[in-house]
């Protein structure tokens, strides 16, 4: 998939990775748009080419990728998952985000006291 663009933002992330935006032109069409929005949230690796004479991307630009298989722990960690679920969850009843992490301290040690309880006794 080839589509123009325009990089218009770099911001670095808390845990050493980047976000990258990437403005396209306009008009795209819409098989463009659909193929665009089936990758959405897909691992996948991205070459740029400066715009020279015809833009495209040509086979020596792809030469030495690695497999994608290899960079499977890039996905979120199942704690990552909670975190980011109960952040949803705590906003949405209404809680404040500064008061964010002493909720879900308190809600962790809830929960565990839960499953502590469920332990069978021997």
């Amino acid at each position: 998939f080839q589509v123009p663009g325009t990089i218009t933002k770099l911001e670095t992330k808390a845990h050493g990775s980047w976000r990258i935006q990437i403005d396209t032109q306009e008009n795209m069409d819409s098989m463009s748009i659909e193929k665009l929005a089936r990758l959405k949230d897909q691992l996948g690796w991205f070459t740029i080419v400066k715009r020279e004479e015809d833009g495209e991307i040509k086979p020596d630009d792809l030469l030495d990728l690695p497999e994608l298989s290899e960079y499977e722990d890039t996905k979120k960690t199942s704690s990552e998952r909670l975190r980011n679920v109960l952040y949803v969850f705590y906003t949405k009843k209404g809680g404040k985000k500064e008061n964010f992490e002493q909720w879900r301290l308190k809600w962790m040690e809830k929960k565990i006291d839960e499953v502590k309880a469920d332990i069978p006794q021997d």
